[in-house]
């Protein structure tokens, strides 16, 4: 259950959701991009959410080569 009565008073605050759901793909696909494995793209993909304990945590779950990297930029 979400309680949306802060989303509905401040309909502005969605544009913080897209813009972290944009930076995932954005991540993600410049990753691919450069050649990373799509397990390790997914892995660097959460770090453009600026989410930085589930990053570490999808980083450990897909074992990604970079989890070193991945849990210092978190």
């Amino acid at each position: 259950m979400i309680d949306f009565k802060p989303l509905l008073s401040k309909p502005v605050m969605m544009i913080f959701g897209i813009s972290a759901q944009f930076g995932i793909l954005c991540a993600i696909l410049l990753s691919l991009l450069l050649g990373f494995d799509l397990r390790d793209a997914a892995s660097i993909g959460i770090i453009g959410a600026a989410d930085g304990p589930t990053s570490i945590l999808v980083s450990q779950f897909f074992h990604s080569k970079y989890m070193g990297a991945i849990a210092v930029a978190a």
